[in-house]
């Protein structure tokens, strides 16, 4: 009979072992889900970012021979302006943009919209900016006079 008891203990152990380690997993899994889509939201915005810098240099024989943003305008473009200020201190549109939207989950993450902007000279100078929600999060320059 005492091995029958230690067998059965034993099994007891284990499975309790099991239970707790289902535990630990269920209980960090909101936790991780949250971190993960809000990597995968930010990945977004990079390759975004990426994309609109490598591909619009297709765009820019609709400028050819024009200076469209300059080094001063692109001061001038603060964190946290909206899109229809940017346009007035740039002075038109961009020519070439992308955008994209998320969801949301619940109250974890609200829904967001984003757009990355680039304005493309002639010279091969470039600003790119990207929105979101309607607010400048990002600007960046290449080679801006």
């Amino acid at each position: 009979m005492g091995e029958l008891d230690e067998l059965a203990s034993a099994v007891e152990r284990v499975e309790a072992r099991r239970i707790q380690r289902h535990a630990i997993s269920v209980t960090h899994a909101p936790r991780r889900n949250r971190e993960n889509m809000a990597t995968g939201f930010w990945v977004t915005i990079g390759v975004m970012l990426a994309v609109a810098l490598v591909a619009g240099g297709m765009f820019a024989y609709r400028t050819w021979g024009q200076t469209i943003v300059n080094r001063q305008q692109y001061d001038q473009l603060l964190p946290g302006m909206s899109y229809e200020r940017a346009i007035e201190i740039v002075g038109r549109t961009a020519t070439d943009s992308d955008a994209s939207s998320f969801q949301g989950v619940g109250d974890l993450l609200p829904p967001t919209n984003a757009a990355t902007c680039v304005w493309r000279n002639a010279d091969g100078s470039t600003m790119v900016a990207v929105f979101v929600n309607d607010r400048l999060t990002f600007k960046g320059q290449k080679n801006l006079r």
